[in-house]
Formats: C-alpha cells, sequence, structure tokens
C-alpha cells in the first residue's frame, strides 16, 4: 500500500483515496506503470496533478462553457448523445 492509511483511506501527499474511489486510484496506477514510472507516492501524486491540469486545460478551450454551472448540462448532453449512438 502506498502513502498513510488514514480511517480506510490511502494517503497520497495529501490527497485522500477513499475506498469508493479504488476504480480511478487503480487506472492512476496503471496509467502510471504503462508511462514507465515507479509506483511511488511521488509520481502517483503528479501524475493525478498532470491529468487534472489536462482536463482543466481542456474544458477551458471549450467556448461553449462560459462558467461553472455550464458543467452539468455538457456532461448531461453528451451522455444523450452516447446513448443514441449505443
Amino acid at each position: 500500500m502506498l502513502g498513510h492509511p488514514v480511517d480506510g483511506r490511502e494517503q497520497l501527499r495529501g490527497i485522500q483515496v477513499a475506498q469508493s474511489d479504488v476504480g480511478a486510484y487503480a487506472l492512476l496506477k496503471e496509467r502510471t506503470r504503462q508511462d514507465g514510472l515507479r509506483l511511488s507516492t511521488d509520481s502517483l501524486s503528479e501524475q493525478l496533478r498532470l491529468h487534472l491540469h489536462r482536463g482543466i486545460s481542456l474544458l477551458a478551450g471549450d467556448t461553449s462553457l462560459r462558467d461553472i454551472s455550464s458543467l452539468p448540462m455538457r456532461a448531461v448532453s453528451q451522455n444523450a448523445e452516447q446513448s443514441q449512438h449505443s
């Protein structure tokens, strides 16, 4: 186990990973491993930070988003589109 367990959670350099986030944590570990990086607390924390920055940059470049309240409608419309295509 990486980090320090705190009340059933694992600490990743100040970020608590709850048991309910185990899937996302596993994906982060797998991506880090595929990138050829060590599975250390520091490398996982850095990869999570980079992932968040990529997502924020992607959203910042979307001109249809005028403010944070636009995010839920964007998610709903994307889910509806995906449902129609499957």
